[in-house]
């Protein structure tokens, strides 16, 4: 990597901003030098996503023309577009007049960009969504116009393709662009992709990198880390945040590494808790071994309404930390058997509400699910035991019933939760 883009990353990992931190965990950086082919439609800076790597480009030229300050703006501005995944929300809209909007949006939040970068204009309310601006747009004709070809967009005067210690540009005047009054500058580019499919692996991609860093600030940050976190972009984070804080009934980790026999699955996860022995990156690897587990919930009526919702929100903290989850809902029968995948537990239907049988799972996962390697089953322990043994390790979690008999079981207070 070019050194002039190194010293910025170090720097920003060294201040502990997240921008860094993904940078330096997911994304390929380089300068274009001039002659070599651009790949944005402004040879300034550009986001964009190929080979399944996010880059960011910078044109040399504009590069060398922005001060260090300035440099590091544009590229919190750049994973500002990530971070808000400006790239899979473009739905249809007018390319140019959509990435101005989303600049109009994540510029309001940094401090130091080059000068004359969108802003919002006269008559534009502040702190809106990109979608807002993007309308007022549309709706006022601005007129989009693209940065200055002498300045490169800075405004100042070119000297020897460096900064011209301040002089305004002669060509636009200091305007950093070639058009008049009401019209907005569009300075860098983003493309998600050139098909439906890759602009939707792009978000998948750029989710993955954005939750995994915020669990590793989170876990090793504190309150303070969570506060600083939800400050970024307007509060972007603040639904990511809450659903990695959720609140686990046990401690998950400990209750599975306790009744799985043997893990069959291995994952490689990025950490900082074991830097790079080269000392190139912050980042390490560890070796998780992640099992892939049945999750039974008790959908009975005598498991209340509030239960029940606290018992799919620890199969959505379970997945964030397992290969593989089933879901299997089940009252005197079941009435729910899928693969979990994250934010199903908002759209899954809860059926049953009758009596309660825990035959129906275990028979059913002796069938057809021998090859997991565990079944947690969440229940008020309001039944008999099944009269089939489980063919794989069965953990119970029973609430607010000291009494239930099964073994292994972890007791839940719900009261106390």
């Amino acid at each position: 990597m070019d050194v002039r883009l190194q010293d910025l990353i170090t720097y920003l990992i060294t201040v502990r901003d997240l921008e860094g931190y993904l940078l330096s965990s997911g994304f390929d950086l380089r300068i274009i030098k001039e002659g070599e082919k651009f790949p944005g439609a402004l040879e300034t800076a550009c986001l964009y996503y190929a080979g399944g790597r996010f880059k960011i480009a910078f044109a040399e030229k504009f590069f060398d023309s922005m001060t260090r300050k300035e440099r590091l703006a544009v590229l919190r501005h750049e994973i500002a577009h990530f971070s808000h995944k400006h790239f899979a929300r473009i739905d249809g809209r007018i390319h140019d007049i959509w990435n101005v909007a989303c600049d109009i949006a994540i510029n309001q939040y940094i401090d130091d960009l080059p000068k004359d970068c969108c802003k919002p204009l006269s008559g534009m309310q502040k702190k809106e969504t990109a979608e807002h601006y993007y309308k007022h747009l549309m709706d006022n004709n601005v007129k989009i116009v693209g940065p200055c070809s002498a300045c490169g967009g800075t405004g100042r005067k070119p000297k020897d393709g460096k900064d011209g210690k301040g002089e305004p540009c002669p060509k636009c005047e200091g305007k950093g662009h070639d058009g008049g009054p009401g019209t907005i500058t569009i300075f860098d580019d983003m493309r998600g992709g050139k098909s439906t499919l890759e602009t939707a692996e792009a978000e998948a991609a750029a989710g993955t990198m954005i939750k995994d860093v915020i669990r590793d600030r989170l876990q090793n940050g504190g309150p303070k880390e969570r506060d600083k976190l939800r400050g970024l972009y307007g509060g972007v984070f603040e639904e990511l945040i809450k659903e990695l804080s959720a609140k686990p009934i046990i401690s998950w980790k400990a209750a599975i590494s306790r009744f799985v026999a043997s893990f069959s699955l291995y994952d490689t996860r990025r950490t900082l808790k074991r830097p790079d022995r080269r000392r190139i990156s912050p980042w390490g690897t560890r070796k998780e071994r992640l099992p892939k587990l049945i999750v039974a919930i008790d959908t009975s009526g005598s498991i209340s309404q509030k239960v029940l919702l606290d018992f799919f929100g620890q199969v959505r903290i379970l997945g964030m930390m397992l290969s593989e989850i089933r879901v299997i809902g089940c009252d005197a029968e079941v009435g729910l058997d899928v693969e979990y995948r994250p934010g199903m537990e908002k759209r899954l239907k809860i059926t049953g509400r009758g009596g309660t049988d825990f035959d129906p799972v275990v028979d059913l996962v002796n069938k057809k699910y021998r090859d997991y390697d565990g079944l947690i089953y969440l229940t008020d322990g309001e039944c008999p035991l099944p009269k089939n043994k489980s063919k794989v390790p069965l953990l119970w979690v029973v609430v607010n019933n000291k009494r239930f008999p099964g073994k292994p079981c972890t007791h839940v207070n719900m009261d106390e939760y």
